[in-house]
């Protein structure tokens, strides 16, 4: 499987994403504004079973940044409407865990199912735990505006579900205007380091093994095999069956990288 990348958004995807963009933006702009050069219509949107592609999604992103101005904070804001029940069924896969590791490293490998663009991962070291999400594989125009949504998505989506993940410090590639930014959703207030190679969300050892209170390994389990073959059924729409598909699945479940 080695030498075989691909970036976790590279096949078709659901319109959760970009409905979310549009509800958070409705205020400001028209559903139609949106998708203008996309393809994509209102009525696409409303289509539970409808599938689109990032290069549409990554329209969108630059429709919005165009009309609303390219300020930090804005991914934010967007971010802040996620929430675990509009991650489908990944999201009860990872409510039915036992503990928030156990759900993030069940999810993982099913990670281009989310309405996300960067690859997520994590990982502990001896004294810290931390949740990594590697921007590298976005596009430049658009990757600021994403890293805010996805790394403030996560943070809606935790809060939400009231599951505490206390969080030390973070690093992060964006610039400080948006990182401080950022670091809001995430209540921290001092410890920010802007201008990182990586994203990472970092906590003590054992923040990670919060307990769910609504675990159940058997509706685990039924979650899990859903999300084994929605992927399946999207990655034979892109042709990738076999050794082809276990390696872009085996890159979807990220790496997890040390914190001390």
């Amino acid at each position: 499987m080695s030498g075989f990348a691909v970036p976790v958004w590279a096949v078709p995807r659901g319109t959760e994403g970009v409905r979310i963009m549009t509800q958070a933006v409705a205020d400001s702009m028209s559903v139609a504004d949106c998708l203008a050069g996309t393809g994509l219509t209102e009525s696409t949107l409303a289509d539970a079973d409808a599938e689109i592609w990032a290069h549409q999604e990554f329209q969108v992103v630059g429709n919005i940044v165009r009309r609303l101005g390219d300020r930090p904070g804005l991914g934010v804001d967007v971010g802040g409407f996620s929430t675990l029940g509009r991650l489908g069924v990944l999201g009860f896969a990872f409510l039915t865990s036992a503990t928030v590791r156990e759900g993030f490293e069940r999810i993982l490998p099913y990670q281009a199912l989310l309405p996300s663009h960067v690859r997520f991962s994590i990982g502990s070291g001896e004294t810290r735990d931390c949740v990594v999400a590697d921007d590298s594989d976005i596009p430049a125009e658009v990757r600021p505006f994403i890293v805010e949504r996805d790394l403030a998505g996560l943070a809606a989506v935790l809060r939400g579900a009231d599951i505490p993940v206390a969080v030390d410090w973070a690093e992060t590639t964006l610039d400080e205007q948006r990182a401080r930014r950022l670091a809001q959703t995430w209540s921290l207030t001092t410890d920010v380091r802007p201008n990182r190679p990586l994203n990472r969300i970092v906590g003590v050892r054992g923040a990670l093994d919060v307990v769910l209170p609504q675990s159940d390994p058997n509706t685990t389990r039924v979650f899990e095999r859903q999300c084994r073959d929605l992927l399946a059924g999207r990655l034979s729409r892109v042709g990738a069956t076999g050794p082809q598909a276990a390696a872009i699945a085996f890159h979807m479940r990220g790496s997890a990288a040390a914190t001390d």
